[in-house]
């Protein structure tokens, strides 16, 4: 019974991830902020709309942290290895020319395995030709 009652405490205290991902696509980045930086360690949908969200703020090198974990996370999410190129680009766009050298092999090998990992993804075929 105690059991039961401690499981029902946990559920209960489990970030709503899936209300965090719709204010993110609602554009209420500050409502779902704090709901996903409280869920960055268990749901893996969180890393890649915190990297999402710093992207969004400027700061590319908070995004690339976010980013990579999200990867980490879930190597086969195509949207994780597209915005993580996205992260890098953005990084190495104020980035010295020696840094800018050893991004470039990051973002186009992060836009060619979202193409491998979903070769209909539209946007990652797009970013991959920009690239």
């Amino acid at each position: 019974m105690r059991m039961l009652a401690l499981l029902s405490v946990l559920a209960f205290q489990q970030p709503d991830v899936d209300a965090a991902v719709r204010a993110f696509e609602a554009r209420r980045y500050a409502e779902a902020r704090p709901i996903l930086e409280a869920a960055a360690r268990t749901d893996p949908r969180a890393p890649l709309y915190l990297g999402r969200l710093e992207l969004l703020e400027g700061d590319a090198g908070s995004a690339v942290k976010w980013l990579e974990q999200a990867v980490q996370r879930a190597p086969a999410s195509a949207d994780a290895q597209r915005w993580l190129g996205r992260a890098y680009a953005r990084q190495a766009r104020r980035a010295g020319r020696l840094k800018q050298a050893s991004l470039a092999g990051r973002v186009r090998g992060a836009f060619e395995s979202a193409v491998r990992l979903d070769p209909t993804d539209v946007e990652a075929r797009r970013d991959l030709m920009q690239y």
